[in-house]
């Protein structure tokens, strides 16, 4: 997710879209709220107190991974 944060951030700085840049910026802040989620998830199950994630974190996760894959497929394909 990060990767592909920075791959639109990279895109948006060489065209000068300002909407590009602000969809980097989200992306690399969705990155740093997977990792936060990753962490608490992890820590979670090691003290056996979560079997099953929280549907509304699946939800989360699912559309932060879809949009920063089409994010990245998008800088890619308008760069080159």
């Amino acid at each position: 997710m990060a990767v592909n944060a920075l791959l639109v951030l990279r895109t948006a700085l060489q065209s000068g879209q300002g909407a590009l840049m602000a969809l980097g910026a989200m992306l690399l802040i969705l990155a740093a709220g997977l990792f936060a989620a990753s962490a608490w998830r992890r820590l979670a199950l090691q003290r056996m107190q979560v079997h099953a994630p929280p549907a509304l974190l699946m939800l989360a996760t699912t559309f932060a991974v879809l949009l920063g894959s089409g994010a990245g497929i998008w800088a890619i394909v308008k760069q080159g």
